[in-house]
């Protein structure tokens, strides 16, 4: 949508929890590695019952060999490969936010709620970033601070209007 292709053509890095591939397939091939999925992706398969590609699958658990989502689930046992390695990505976009001068974060849907989501947008502001929320509600007081923006609209309406100023489009 707007909101995926609005970022990927401004070249702009992007920590996601999506699972989903659309911010990798949103802008060219070289885009992808700006993109930092860090929960996996839904695009790739993974053993049930070791977390290793099912090609490398050992059978050494009772649920090998039943494959599923390349993804962070809830209670998971292991970590999948794929959000490892967005994990290792998204710390070195983070550092480079962290090293602009005043970075402009865009937080979209609820990606406050995550503790690690919060501490990062909390030392950016101390460092001087400008946080704009884009959801149709507004977090939680405690997520909110002053000098914050809140953009109370679904975010491929936002990023349309984005588009249409920034490139007339």
């Amino acid at each position: 949508n707007a909101c995926h292709t609005f970022l990927a053509d401004l070249g702009v890095p992007v920590v996601t929890t999506n699972v989903d591939g659309l911010h990798e397939r949103a802008g060219p091939p070289e885009y992808a590695p700006m993109v930092a999925a860090v929960h996996g992706t839904a695009l790739a398969e993974i053993c049930a019952g070791c977390g290793r590609e099912p090609a490398a699958c050992t059978r050494a658990h009772a649920a090998c060999g039943y494959p599923r989502p390349a993804v962070l689930l809830f209670d998971d046992r292991f970590y999948p490969r794929a959000a490892q390695d967005a994990c290792a990505r998204a710390s070195t976009l983070v550092d480079g936010a962290k090293a602009r001068e005043a970075p402009l974060v865009f937080v979209v849907g609820v990606s406050w709620a995550l503790p690690t989501f919060a501490a990062l947008l909390a030392e950016l502001r101390a460092r001087g970033g400008r946080i704009i929320h884009v959801n149709v509600a507004p977090p939680p007081a405690r997520y909110w601070m002053p000098g914050d923006t809140l953009v109370r609209e679904p975010a491929a309406v936002f990023f349309k209007r984005c588009r249409e100023a920034y490139f007339g489009q």
